[in-house]
């Protein structure tokens, strides 16, 4: 049990703000991924989803450029904006890296240099409705990959929801699209 609340609370210092809790959301602070749907999950990188395609920024500003690769739909950072809570617990030694930061926190040690802008964080491979697809995201901010889904709200909003514990616990966060398209359009 103490093991339990261990990983829900390092689950809980991660980037994403919308805890869900078997289908209820409830506020609170937790982070990224991806949950298993039931229904019929089209192959692996056999869907369209042109709606997604673009780049977009994230809870903390950063901003994640999202398009078609072999797998699905890919993710890379684009450009990076430290979160206070980064900026507060190293304080110079952020700023001393002007820029230049790494995946210093990745579980395998191998990966550990390699710079995090350019980064490919996200890949959704399956639509399972709608609007929603499958897929994985990686999170530099505690160097694990989780499971999870993104939920197209409309053409200039989506979130993103990772999950533990057997996709018990799951949380989302909110994206916006850089350039908004207009109806116009």
């Amino acid at each position: 049990m103490r093991r339990l609340k261990e990983t829900i609370n390092q689950f809980g210092k991660l980037m994403f703000g919308r805890l869900i809790v078997s289908g209820t959301r409830h506020g609170a602070a937790l982070l990224t991924s991806f949950m298993m749907l039931g229904g019929s999950a089209v192959a692996a990188g056999n869907f369209d989803a042109p709606e997604i395609v673009g780049t977009w920024y994230t809870k903390s500003q950063s901003q994640v450029t999202i398009e078609p690769c072999e797998a699905g739909y890919c993710g890379t950072l684009t450009k990076i904006v430290i979160p206070q809570f980064l900026k507060d617990k190293y304080g110079d030694d952020i700023e001393a890296m002007e820029g230049n930061y790494i995946d210093a926190l990745n579980k395998d040690p191998a990966l550990r240099s390699r710079p995090v802008l350019g980064l490919q964080i996200l890949v959704l491979n399956a639509r399972v409705g709608e609007n929603r697809l499958e897929g994985t995201i990686y999170n530099p901010e505690d160097g694990e990959t989780y499971n999870g889904f993104m939920e197209i709200i409309d053409e200039n909003n989506i979130r993103l929801s990772g999950c533990i514990l057997f996709n018990l616990i799951c949380l989302g966060e909110d994206w916006t699209r850089v350039e908004p398209i207009t109806a116009a359009r």
